[in-house]
């Protein structure tokens, strides 16, 4: 049986059995937020400041390029990202969602399609912006991923849920999603609105391209 979307339209089924998405800069809308904490804790470790001129630059450039361009050698990355999460937990309350992730999640939902979140970010932060509404729609958390660890994260939502690769797509705005998709052997989908440029991402050959919240699961869906 199809399942009902919450306007009481039969929702089409969708091309994948999963979709997991990435937090930060997908559905959160932390830019400026994550920017403002980076400075603060810029001296602390050694590292460049960003100025808006940087911020759209650095759109532009791979995970990778932008560390070297902000001074970050590789070594000092854990105790970064483990300062950043910690800040995310404490100030949860003042990252904000981008309009439209809930009616999404719900029409995803409705399709019987599993949601996951992969992050690198705490799962308590994630939780807390999401709201209990969103959180209770979402099937699985792999969150805590170190910058570059998120494919091992997508490799055990595959085991966990025993499906292909090919039957789970991973939503992403940076270059980093893109390559954790890619070594995990999944689709990648690329959205226009975080931090990275549709055209940094394409380089990637996304499987799909996102401009709008609402194009993610229209694009998803397929005639059964």
């Amino acid at each position: 049986m199809r399942a009902c979307c919450p306007g009481g339209k039969l929702a089409a089924r969708l091309r994948y059995k999963v979709v997991s998405f990435d937090f930060d800069g997908t559905l959160a809308d932390s830019a400026d937020w994550f920017v403002e904490i980076l400075n603060q804790v810029a001296g602390e470790f050694g590292f460049k400041r960003l100025n808006e001129e940087d911020r759209i630059r650095l759109r532009h450039l791979d995970t990778r390029a932008i560390l070297k361009t902000l001074e970050i050698p590789l070594w000092k990355l854990p105790k970064i990202m483990a300062r950043l999460r910690s800040a995310a937990t404490e100030k949860s309350h003042e990252i904000s969602m981008f309009s439209g992730v809930s009616q999404m999640f719900e029409t995803i939902a409705a399709s019987g399609t599993r949601i996951v979140i992969v992050s690198s970010n705490a799962e308590t932060t994630v939780r807390n912006t999401l709201g209990p509404g969103i959180s209770a729609l979402v099937a699985d958390y792999a969150c805590g991923a170190s910058l570059f660890g998120k494919a091992g994260r997508l490799k055990s939502i595959l085991r966990r849920e025993r499906i292909a690769p090919s039957e789970l797509i991973y939503i992403g705005d940076e270059t980093r999603d893109a390559e954790a998709a890619r070594q995990a052997g999944t689709h990648f989908g690329a959205v226009a609105w975080g931090y990275a440029s549709l055209e940094a991402l394409a380089k990637y050959s996304p499987n799909l391209s996102f401009h709008t919240m609402d194009e993610i699961p229209a694009k998803l869906h397929r005639a059964l």
